[in-house]
């Protein structure tokens, strides 16, 4: 820890967080992620940092998982509202694309 010019408050560690962030993360269906990690994409990354504050700031790496897991797929459906999509209809270059809800 000298060597990283860390100050002997800190130089117990406790806990191991491992972050996986992707730069075009795709979450797909039933696909079960290893729960040993927090898996991110960059977005979730801004996400999180915009919209949750730590004022004490004690933790801020274990702050930054616990907000990443906050906001992952899997635990938003349970805070966000579902998005109605409707039907629609548009022209990409020559392609005719439908959009149909079910």
């Amino acid at each position: 820890m000298n060597t990283l010019k860390v100050s002997k408050e800190f130089d117990k560690i406790e806990d191991v967080y491992i972050f996986v962030i992707s730069r075009s993360h795709v979450h797909f269906t039933n696909q079960i992620l290893d729960e040993r990690a927090i898996w991110a994409s960059w977005y979730q990354v801004i996400e999180a940092s915009a919209k949750v504050k730590d004022p004490l700031n004690t933790n801020p790496i274990a702050e930054f998982a616990a907000k990443l897991k906050f906001f992952s797929p899997q635990n938003r459906k349970e805070f966000e509202e579902v998005v109605n999509i409707q039907d629609s209809d548009f022209k990409f270059a020559d392609y005719n694309i439908s959009i149909k809800a079910q």
